[in-house]
C-alpha cells in the first residue's frame, strides 16, 4: 500500500488541531454562558433562581450576607443592618422589594416572568421587581459573569424543590363530624413530613423531616381533641376577633405502603382555629403547637396564644 496521494500529517500537527479543537469548545461554553458549576434551586413565592451548590443558605445577619448565600429579608431585619464583608456573592430575596432605579430600570421577560431589571456597576449588581407578586429579588458578585448566569436562570415554577404547590391550595379544612373512638387523626407510620408554609396566595417556604420528627408530630396530634378553638380570651380585642386564613401550614406526611395524608393547620386569626386532615378537625393546644411549630417552622402572628 502506497502513501502516494495521501496527505501525511505530522504528530506535532495533530497535537495542535486537536489543543485547538479544545480551545474552540472552551471559547462557545463561555460564550453561550453555560455554567461549569452544579446548582441548586432557590425561591419565593412561584419564582425560582439557580445559584451555585456549593452556596450554603441563610448565611446572613441582620438581613446582611456574610458569605455567598442566598438570604430572604422578610420583616424588620434591616433596622440592624451590618457591614458586609468583601467579595461576597448573594441573591436577595425581598417580600416588599425597593423600586427599581428608574434611571437604570427597563423593563424585560425573563423565562416568561415579566420584570423590571435595573444593572449597575458593570453588571455585577442586577435588582429585579416582579410586579403582581409583590416581591424583588437582588442578585450581586464581584464576577458579572455569575451575576448574569443566575439572573438569566429565573423561571416559575409549580412546585418547590420538596413538592410543595407555589400558589395556595383550597378546600381541605372542615370540621367534619366526630371521628368514632379507634380512629386516628394522622395514621401512624409516616417516613417523612414536608412542611409548607403559605403566606396569602403564595408558597412563602417549606421545609422537609424525616422518620423520627414525622412520627413525633403524629403522636401528639392523635391525641388531640375534635373540634376547633378560637383565640384564648384577653389576647386580642373582641371586635378585632374574626377568621383569617391568610398565614397556614399544610403538613404532608408521607408513608412506604399508604397514600400522603394532607393536613392543614389555620392557626392565625381569632375564629375556626385547628388542624384538618380534610375528614374532620381538632382543636388547637399547647399539647401539639409547638411540636407542630418546631417542625413545620411555621411564621405566622407571635400573638396567636399558642406559640409557647
Amino acid at each position: 500500500m502506497t502513501n502516494e496521494g495521501r496527505r501525511v500529517v505530522s504528530p506535532t500537527m495533530t497535537a495542535k488541531l486537536a489543543l485547538f479543537a479544545l480551545l474552540v469548545a472552551a471559547l462557545s461554553a463561555c460564550g453561550s454562558g453555560s455554567r461549569a458549576y452544579k446548582t441548586q434551586p432557590v425561591g419565593l413565592h412561584d419564582i425560582e433562581l439557580e445559584v451555585p451548590a456549593a452556596w450554603k443558605l441563610g448565611q446572613g445577619s441582620c438581613g446582611t450576607p456574610t458569605a455567598n448565600t442566598v438570604l430572604w429579608n422578610i420583616g424588620l431585619m434591616h433596622l440592624c443592618q451590618t457591614l458586609q464583608p468583601p467579595n461576597v456573592s448573594a441573591v436577595i430575596f425581598q417580600a416588599y422589594p425597593p423600586q427599581a432605579d428608574p434611571k437604570y430600570a427597563s423593563e424585560k421577560t425573563i423565562g416568561g416572568v415579566r420584570v423590571y431589571r435595573s444593572t449597575q456597576s458593570q453588571g455585577r449588581y442586577v435588582q429585579l421587581d416582579l410586579p403582581g407578586r409583590g416581591i424583588g429579588v437582588t442578585v450581586f458578585s464581584p464576577d458579572a459573569t455569575l451575576v448574569r448566569q443566575i439572573v438569566s436562570s429565573l423561571h416559575t415554577a409549580r412546585r418547590d424543590k420538596n413538592g410543595c404547590p407555589t400558589h395556595s391550595p383550597t378546600g381541605g379544612y372542615r370540621l367534619g363530624s366526630r371521628p368514632k373512638a379507634d380512629e386516628r387523626f394522622i395514621p401512624p407510620g409516616a417516613i417523612k413530613l414536608i412542611g409548607c408554609y403559605y403566606n396569602g396566595r403564595w408558597l412563602d417556604h417549606s421545609v422537609r423531616v424525616g422518620r423520627d420528627r414525622a412520627q413525633q408530630v403524629t403522636r401528639v396530634m392523635n391525641n388531640a381533641h375534635y373540634g376547633l378553638s378560637g383565640m384564648p380570651r384577653g389576647r386580642i380585642a373582641g371586635r378585632w376577633c374574626r377568621p383569617s386564613f391568610g398565614k397556614f401550614s399544610v403538613g404532608h406526611f408521607e408513608y412506604a405502603n399508604r397514600p400522603p395524608v394532607a393536613v392543614t393547620v389555620h392557626p392565625n386569626g381569632c375564629a375556626r382555629l385547628g388542624a384538618s386532615n380534610g375528614t374532620w378537625a381538632v382543636r388547637m393546644s399547647h399539647a401539639w403547637v409547638p411540636t407542630f411549630w418546631r417542625n413545620v417552622t411555621y411564621d405566622g402572628s407571635i400573638a396567636n396564644g399558642w406559640d409557647s
